[in-house]
């Protein structure tokens, strides 16, 4: 018996042995199945001095795609981004990380440069290339004198359980970047893509409650609505406009209902592209979410037609012009919603 367990002792032995052997191959950290810590403290380099290796055919100045960074050794994707100032438009999480040891990461922004030849306003264009260079906010593109008494150092951000979890770039921002861009949103004019986004929430809800009216008496029971909401909607609507600085002329009944048609029809063309458009309970789904006639949605429309439609942002527009807003502001509209200078302002008008 105590032979047997003397045995059994000993092979287990020589087995813990063979596999610490096995284990402890060397391993080639230039391989890309090697991954080095993300967070090397320790690391230094001049990119300038350093050849990169994009492991790839690309040129030097070329962006490796992401499945050539993947197999990328983590000093060359450092160099990578070192030598291109920010995080490539397919980033992945490593990306963000392996950026937090390049010299340009955080850094406040130059507005001159960032604001060339783009609107200035808080779009979410503006926001990514502020954030791919870990900057939360775009750079303040003037001094506003009444924010001088916040802070415009970066602030420092404790982890808290979130952060602990699950990683995170750490944006940099300060308080006078905050305050500046929350005055900004309140003030200025707001990107053609919130505004319709803004636009289409009260539409389609102010739309479906005067449908429910005109139509469906039982979900007028159903949902204890009356007439009255429709006045007290647009009216509501209107006092928004003043504290969240979006157009005004946006917010009236003839403008809602010739939002909700063309956002349907832009959801229509989209509907037809899928194979089971033809199916007829697939139909009648789509169009139990309309609440205009169909004929609006499926036929074109007339140039009369068009014109009601366009009717708010030809007002909006012309009041802008007056005001003397930035003209980049004005372009940016008329590309963003397909409008010509001439049909908005006339055909003798002209930039002033």
């Amino acid at each position: 018996m105590k032979i047997k367990i003397l045995f059994c002792f000993i092979a287990s032995i020589l087995l813990t042995v063979v596999c610490l052997t096995f284990l402890r191959k060397p391993v080639n950290e230039d391989s890309p199945s090697f991954t080095k810590p993300l967070k090397s403290s320790s690391f230094t380099t001049n990119v300038l001095s350093i050849t990169l290796d994009f492991h790839s055919n690309t040129n030097p100045f070329a962006i490796p795609s992401r499945a050539e960074r993947v197999k990328m050794g983590n000093i060359n994707r450092i160099m990578m981004l070192e030598k291109l100032g920010y995080v490539p438009d397919d980033a992945d999480w490593t990306d963000y990380d392996l950026a937090e040891q390049t010299s340009w990461w955080g850094k406040k922004l130059d507005p001159e440069k960032f604001w060339e030849g783009r609107a200035v306003w808080h779009d979410k264009s503006a926001q990514f290339e502020a954030q791919r260079r870990e900057r939360y906010y775009p750079p303040m593109p003037y001094e506003d004198i009444s924010l001088a008494n916040y802070d415009d150092n970066d602030m420092k951000k404790d982890l808290d359980e979130f952060a602990l979890r699950e990683w995170q770039p750490n944006f940099k921002s300060s308080d006078r970047e905050r305050a500046f861009w929350v005055k900004f949103w309140k003030t200025h004019p707001h990107p053609p893509e919130d505004i319709q986004r803004w636009l289409n929430d009260k539409a389609n809800s102010w739309m479906q409650t005067k449908y429910y009216l005109e139509n469906d008496l039982e979900m007028v029971k159903l949902l204890r609505i009356n007439s009255r909401e429709l006045t007290t909607d647009i009216t509501s609507a209107l006092r928004d406009t003043k504290n969240l600085g979006y157009p005004p002329e946006c917010i009236s009944p003839e403008a809602y209902f010739w939002e909700h048609a063309m956002k349907k029809r832009i959801e229509y063309e989209k509907f037809l592209t899928y194979k089971w458009s033809k199916q007829p309970m697939e139909i009648k789904f789509f169009f139990e979410k309309v609440y205009v006639d169909r004929i609006l949605i499926t036929e074109p429309l007339t140039q009369e037609q068009i014109d009601a439609a366009n009717a708010w942002k030809v007002k909006y527009l012309n009041r802008l012009r007056s005001e003397q807003w930035d003209e980049s502001y004005i372009n940016a509209y008329l590309q963003a919603w397909d409008l010509t200078e001439e049909y908005v302002f006339g055909e003798n008008e002209g930039k002033k």
